[in-house]
């Protein structure tokens, strides 16, 4: 994952020229430069989107580049809710399978069917907060765009 990022450091620097500053000062947290680059996290670490930058930013960056994001994020919020139905389907499914075939004295098939349900009401969580994360920055960057008719909250009623 290091190596992608550092392959996107480079890409960046070239759409988007005023992130190196920011890049530079977000790393400056108490750690010199040697141990910026062995001790950090890839998970932890901030990629600078165009949607997490100022007006002053991408004014310095390459035209419609919060365009092409915004349209990346729309593509993400369809395919989290296109999940987030699946998982009700399946979850229904299995909801119904246990009612019907392993309600019963068993206490082992019983613990196993609500394991399962539980961790697909994990993963059902997890698409949800994908939707709203996705959402929420859609509508940060262009907040009286027409497609927050489309793409309304998702509320955990709704699921």
């Amino acid at each position: 994952m290091q190596c992608r990022i550092a392959l996107w450091r480079q890409v960046q620097a070239l759409y988007m020229p005023g992130v190196s500053a920011l890049q530079v000062t977000s790393a400056g947290d108490g750690y010199d430069d040697d141990t910026v680059a062995s001790d950090a996290q890839p998970e932890t670490e901030r990629l600078w989107l165009p949607s997490d930058l100022s007006e002053e930013f991408l004014r310095s960056c390459s035209v419609n580049l919060l365009d092409k994001e915004i349209r990346l994020r729309k593509a993400q919020a369809d395919d989290a809710l296109h999940h987030v139905q699946r998982q009700v389907r399946i979850w229904m499914g299995l909801i119904h399978y246990k009612q019907v075939q392993v309600d019963g004295p068993g206490q082992q098939s019983n613990t196993r069917a609500r394991n399962l349900i539980s961790r697909l009401s994990g993963k059902l969580d997890c698409y949800a907060s994908r939707y709203d994360r996705t959402r929420k920055i859609v509508i940060a960057a262009h907040p009286d765009d027409a497609w927050k008719m489309k793409y309304l909250p998702l509320n955990k009623e709704d699921i």
